[in-house]
């Protein structure tokens, strides 16, 4: 069944104003092993918490990732003990549970002014580890992968200019230890409770003319 052009563009209407429509990709894109060379900073740890921040919007609530990490060595750049990684995922939305690979091989960027900032975090452009982000080529991956000492000297040979793929790793599946961290949402927004209402509302209200639409086509003035 073919909707109506009026209905049609409620439905659109309400996806640009969704709060997950500014995030969303429309085509999947596959990362490539290559682009670990845009990072700023690449490094193995263990990921010991992951945290979700719920910020107010103009219409919509907005969601940050925090993955706090344990620093066990760097490939690349330095970095302290521990960093904290804020994570705003290119994809769909950020995942209620994390399956994270221990140990893992992780790389990160500074803030930059192409990143939204939630409030309560880093300036924008600060070279600092206190402002380093998860980095995820927009519409992929992010790049949290599974370490091994082979994986790692290939992550040396690609960021000097060498080629090769995410199976080149050699982090065999049986031999690779990840855990499930469930996110800890660390603030609420009264806005989630609107966007849900107004997600129930617009269902209705579709169902609705759905219903009338169809009653007219069958029974015509």
């Amino acid at each position: 069944m073919t909707l109506p052009k009026p209905i049609l563009a409620i439905a659109g209407s309400f996806l640009l104003l969704s709060p997950t429509s500014a995030d969303a990709c429309i085509i999947f894109t596959p990362a490539k092993l290559e682009q670990i060379r845009q990072a700023d900073v690449v490094f193995t740890g263990d990921i010991v918490s992951y945290d979700i921040l719920e910020h107010d919007g103009p219409f919509f609530p907005t969601e940050t990732g925090l993955i706090t990490v344990k620093v066990r060595s760097t490939i690349k750049g330095t970095l302290p003990p521990a960093v904290r990684l804020t994570w705003y995922n290119s994809t769909f939305e950020l995942p209620s549970d994390l399956l994270a690979f221990r140990p893992a091989i992780l790389a990160a960027t500074y803030g930059g002014s192409d990143y939204p900032r939630g409030p309560n975090l880093p300036d924008a452009g600060n070279p600092s580890t206190d402002n380093l982000i998860l980095f995820q080529p927009p519409c992929s991956s992010e790049f949290i992968l599974p370490h091994s000492s082979a994986g790692e000297e290939v992550v040396r040979r690609v960021l000097n200019g060498g080629s090769a793929t995410f199976t080149d790793l050699g982090a065999s599946t049986s031999k690779v230890r990840t855990v499930e961290l469930k996110a800890i949402r660390r603030s609420e927004s009264p806005h989630g409770v609107f966007s849900g209402v107004l997600a129930v509302a617009f269902a209705f209200l579709t169902a609705g003319l759905a219903m009338v639409w169809r009653k007219r086509r069958k029974h015509p003035a």
